[in-house]
């Protein structure tokens, strides 16, 4: 899934939507909670950070839902800040900690990481009164 995103304020509860409609049903809700989480950290932080249009990309492959932020930025030096007095600088170590994997380049401004996820899952209508979820057949 490609999506182009506005430079506006609005732009990470638009990116939480377009992961909701990319994976509702298909992940868990926790895990879906996570990857929301995960894509409004690194929206938001091209909306504060970046430069120019915003480009979202998702992508599932087995077990790892692959997702891609860029702007227009030139020379961004991205990496976990300290955290300091004035707030803020959680969230790439959000990132670091809920995924497998993740990266930058530079020009233009593009992060990258891999979010594990498990098999899917669909509910089990037998299964209601314990509330456990029935893995999907293959």
């Amino acid at each position: 899934m490609e999506a182009e995103l506005p430079r506006e304020r609005g732009c990470t509860a638009l990116a939480r939507r377009l992961v909701e409609q990319q994976f509702e049903g298909a992940l868990d809700g926790h895990t879906l909670e996570d990857l929301k989480l995960v894509v409004s950290e690194l929206v938001d932080n091209a909306y504060v950070h970046g430069k120019g249009q915003i480009h979202l990309s998702l992508g599932r492959h087995a077990n790892t839902v692959r997702v891609e932020v860029s702007d227009e930025g030139q020379n961004a030096t991205i990496k976990i800040r300290r955290l300091g007095v004035r707030g803020g600088g959680h969230g790439l170590r959000l990132v670091d900690h809920l995924c497998a994997a993740w990266g930058a380049l530079a020009d233009p401004t593009r992060v990258w990481c891999e979010f594990s996820v498990a098999a899917e899952v669909r509910h089990n209508p037998s299964s209601a009164l314990n509330g456990a979820p029935e893995p999907a057949r293959q």
